[in-house]
C-alpha cells in the first residue's frame, strides 16, 4: 500500500494532476489496488481505485480517520538564523520531517 496526497470528500478522494501521473504512469497503478491518501489536514483514508483517467484517479474509500497521527504534544523548536538561507530551509525541513510543531 502506498500513501499518496489527495483530496478526501465523503468516501471518495481525488489524487492531484501531480500525484495521479505518478500513480498511472511511473507506479503502472491499475483499477483495484489499494492505496491510501491523506488530504494534509489530518484525514486518511484506504480504499480501492476505482477510477483512473489522464489527469485524476479516483478512490473508493473504505475507512477514512479523523485527525490520523494526531499527538496529544506540541513539539516546538528553537533556530538561531544563520548567514546562509540554504543552511536554515534545510534545518526548517528536517524539523518538519520529525514531527516538529
Amino acid at each position: 500500500m502506498q500513501l499518496f496526497i489527495g483530496q478526501i470528500n465523503g468516501n471518495t478522494a481525488l489524487l492531484s494532476d501531480e500525484e495521479a501521473r505518478h500513480f498511472t504512469k511511473v507506479l503502472r497503478g491499475k483499477p483495484g489496488q489499494i492505496i491510501n491518501v491523506i488530504d494534509g489536514s489530518g484525514k486518511m483514508g484506504t480504499g480501492e481505485v476505482s477510477l483512473i483517467s489522464t489527469h485524476s484517479v479516483e478512490i473508493k474509500l473504505d475507512s477514512v480517520i479523523e485527525n490520523f497521527e494526531k499527538r496529544n504534544y506540541h513539539l516546538h523548536i528553537a533556530v538561531s538564523p544563520t548567514k546562509t538561507m540554504d543552511r536554515t530551509e534545510i534545518h526548517i525541513e528536517k524539523a518538519l520531517e520529525i514531527g516538529v510543531d
